[in-house]
């Protein structure tokens, strides 16, 4: 496993980058500096008992929090990203998350915009969701887009945009169609604060 953390007082920023790790929990990781938070894995991450990929920052970060990886294989949740600092959450997920709970969890609490882009993410677990994405009010705007199939045991992808901007959620791909999967929605969406509520799918 990688675990990684940085305390309060820090002001550089928190950088792992890996390729093939694989433990009870992947990557743990946790910047409560004024830094950024940045994980790169170019390889597959698994959570044998746990979490894929972990990676939350505290309120006095700056910088943005940054998931890039390719494949990650979990018992639990797959990526969690909880950003309480004023930059942005951003992640990226080239290949397959693949989990025992929720694929995908993002939350950013207290500004900056929250994009997510991804292939093919499985949340298999009991009422789990593909992707699971919260802006909350003081944040701007929430895009998900992907390129693969979307599946979730309850909702293939839910999320809530309380931000001042726009909510895009575009599952389209010209060159292969995807689809979107939910035991209960395909597609949960709620636009509450701000600009636009724009959905684009193959079917």
């Amino acid at each position: 496993a990688i675990s990684a953390q940085q305390g309060a007082t820090t002001t550089g920023d928190l950088v792992i980058s890996s390729t093939n790790v694989s433990s009870r929990a992947g990557i743990l990781s946790a910047n409560q500096g004024s830094g950024a938070l940045t994980v790169t894995s170019t390889g597959t991450v698994t959570g044998t008992g746990s979490t894929g990929i972990y990676a939350v920052q505290g309120t006095n970060a700056l910088g943005d929090l940054s998931v890039s990886v390719a494949d990650v294989q979990s018992s639990e949740t797959g990526i969690v990203a909880i950003n309480n600092g004023s930059g942005s959450t951003l992640i990226t997920a080239t290949g397959t998350v693949s989990s025992g709970q929720n694929g995908i969890v993002a939350d950013n609490t207290n500004g900056g915009a929250l994009p997510i882009s991804a292939n093919t993410v499985t949340g298999t677990g009991t009422a789990a969701d593909g992707i699971n994405a919260s802006n909350d009010a003081s944040g701007t705007s929430l895009s998900i887009r992907t390129t693969g199939t979307i599946t979730g045991d309850s909702r293939g992808i839910e999320v809530e945009n309380l931000g001042v901007g726009d909510l895009l959620i575009d599952t389209s791909n010209a060159s292969a169609p995807t689809t979107v999967t939910g035991g209960v929605r395909g597609i949960l969406a709620t636009n509450q604060n701000g600009g636009a509520l724009t959905i684009t799918t193959d079917n």
